[in-house]
């Protein structure tokens, strides 16, 4: 994972993007749906999921996708 973050993180340097470079910022939930997609494109993510937390909302994207089974791909 920490190879995908410095992926994001490379592109905000590149393209002069402080959202992706700074550690801390004021942000609205737009924003961390912003930069959601921006990390969904960069890793070629699947998807992505919010969800609430004690300090406002954790942002997730999704990179891989297996049946429980371990099988990829279908039944």
């Amino acid at each position: 994972m920490k190879a995908a973050v410095v992926q994001v993180k490379q592109l905000g340097t590149e393209r002069h993007w402080p959202k992706l470079t700074e550690p801390q910022w004021p942000a609205t939930e737009q924003d961390g749906w912003d930069m959601t997609g921006v990390a969904l494109r960069v890793l070629n993510a699947k998807g992505a999921y919010r969800s609430p937390d004690e300090n406002g909302l954790t942002f997730m994207v999704i990179t891989s996708i297996r049946w429980a089974n371990g099988r990829e791909g279908g039944a």
